[in-house]
This record gives structure tokens, sequence and C-alpha cells, in this order.
């Protein structure tokens, strides 16, 4: 099993860059919060995306348009070290049929998230 540490990661840009490159660690990015995925992608093992759906959703502030987060997927999705991007789902106690888990930018690296 691959573990993910959720970014964005405290300190000063020069202890992240030392933590990340330490060549072992895997890192998951949301994308409310994208500020280490330029030395994530650079330099750890692999990454993953995350649409940040639940925590809009927390904040009372539920996302609609699903347009940039499927852009800003596309942009990494054929990076070296994309693993997969968690596609967006609908909070409390919702199955995914299997039509809904395509994200439509065209990638196979996608992973449905199924809540129960």
């Amino acid at each position: 099993m691959i573990h993910y540490h959720g970014t964005p990661l405290g300190g000063t840009r020069e202890s992240v860059a030392r933590f990340v490159s330490s060549g072992t660690r895997h890192f998951l990015v949301p994308f409310m919060r994208q500020e280490d995925l330029p030395v994530v992608a650079e330099a750890s093992c692999g990454f993953c995306l995350d649409n940040g759906a639940f925590s809009a959703w927390k904040s009372g502030k539920p996302i609609t348009d699903w347009e940039p987060y499927y852009r800003w997927v596309s942009q990494w999705a054929l990076h070296p070290r994309f693993a997969f991007a968690i596609i967006p789902d609908k909070s409390a106690h919702y199955i995914r049929t299997r039509e809904e888990t395509v994200i439509p930018i065209g990638s196979t690296n996608s992973l449905p998230l199924r809540m129960i």
C-alpha cells in the first residue's frame, strides 16, 4: 500500500523541498491548495490530485463548476509522477454508478470515491 502525505506542508520552502525529495514519499495535492505541487511533481516518488469536494461541502460552499478542476488535472495527468486524480463526488451516503465515475478529461487515471 502506498501512503500519501497530504499537502500543503508546513515549514519553509527549503524544509518542504528536503521532505519531498527524500526519495521515498508520495503526496496528495488538493485543488484548493496547490502551492506544494511544483516541488512535489519535481522531487517526490509520485502524487495524486484531490478535488476538494468534501472540504468545500463541509464549509457549506459546495463546488458547482468542475471545469477548473478538470483543466488542472489535464495539465498534470501526463506527468511521469502523476498517479491518479480523485473524481468529484457527492457527499452524504451516495454511491456512484459506473457511468458517473468517468472524469471528462480523457484520463484513465481517475479514482472513484465511494461513500457509504
